[in-house]
Order: C-alpha cells, then sequence, then structure tokens
C-alpha cells in the first residue's frame, strides 16, 4: 500500500521560493511548527531525514524538500505520482534533476542494490545445483537461464529497459 503524500499548502508560496536549484526562505512565518533550526532569511531550507531526503517543516507538516521545489516551479503533483530524483541524489533537488513518476517507476528507478544477487551482476544469479549456469529475472519476472554469464547481464539489462524505460536503473 503506497502512502499518499499530503498536498502542499499553497501559502507555501508567501514564504519560499525555488532559486539556483535549492529553496530558499523568503519570509519568516510566525506561529508554532514553522521555523527550522538555522533557517534565516535568504538561506536554503532544510534538515536531512532519517531516510536521507531534506525536509521542511511548515505549519505543523514536515514537507520534503524535492516536492516543495517542485510545487514551487511546476505546481500541485497529482495524488497518484510520487517525484523522482533521476540522479538517485537524494540531496539533489534542482528541478532538472527531478521528474514525476508512479510509484513502480520510483522504485525501478533505486539504485539502492534491489536485485542484485551474489554473482554481483544485478538480476542474475546461479542456477542452484548447476555449475556456469546464470538464471534472469527482474521485477519477478523470469527472463530465461544462460550458460554465459556476460549473456545474462546482457539480457537482464535489455530486460529492464524493456520494463522501466527511463526508470530503469542499471546500479
Amino acid at each position: 500500500m503506497v502512502r499518499l503524500a499530503k498536498a502542499i499548502p499553497e501559502e507555501v508560496r508567501d514564504f519560499f521560493e525555488y532559486r539556483d536549484g535549492q529553496v530558499i526562505r523568503i519570509a519568516a512565518p510566525h506561529g508554532r511548527g514553522v521555523r527550522t533550526k538555522g533557517e534565516g532569511i535568504g538561506e536554503p531550507v532544510g534538515c536531512i531525514s532519517t531516510k536521507g531526503y531534506l525536509k521542511v517543516k511548515f505549519r505543523q507538516q514536515s514537507i520534503p524538500v524535492h516536492r516543495l521545489a517542485w510545487f514551487l516551479v511546476y505546481g500541485d503533483i497529482p495524488d497518484d505520482m510520487q517525484i523522482d530524483h533521476i540522479n538517485g541524489n537524494k540531496l539533489d533537488n534542482r528541478v532538472e534533476n527531478l521528474r514525476l513518476a508512479t510509484n513502480g517507476q520510483n522504485i525501478a528507478a533505486r539504485s539502492n542494490g534491489f536485485g542484485r544477487s551474489s554473482t554481483g551482476v544485478k538480476n542474475v544469479s546461479p542456477v542452484s545445483g548447476c555449475i556456469n549456469k546464470w538464471q534472469v529475472h527482474v521485477s519477478s519476472k523470469y527472463f530465461g537461464c544462460y550458460n554465459d554469464i556476460e549473456l545474462a547481464e546482457l539480457v537482464a539489462y535489455e530486460a529492464r529497459e524493456k520494463l522501466h524505460g527511463e526508470f530503469a536503473n542499471h546500479g
């Protein structure tokens, strides 16, 4: 089950702007839960969350800075979409590094090692009980068994391209 992010309130535009690849505080709102320690007017916002993303607190709501950057430049984020960091760097919130993605596309684009096996080749694993036999599985789909690990690696690469397109991650 995918947890939907809260909508970003329109009034953030009165307090933040996107400039030179960063979200900058342009005004100091009053009230509880508004300031993040150490942020002043004209300074980039955000502190690193436990998941490695920059976030900022606004009116008791914790807002990921990549979502805020997207919102400030492009407007609302559709409910069924997420924001993907194209280069995989969670701290690089330049809008040219951000794109809309479905949950499945975002998962496919991650470079966290999912799909890696004991062979050291992503999505390629040895066939149990066989010597020099390699099988390819990408996104729970089976793409065959091969006598050559380099061929299996090529098949895995092509399978990721076919299944995930621009969101394919070969790392």
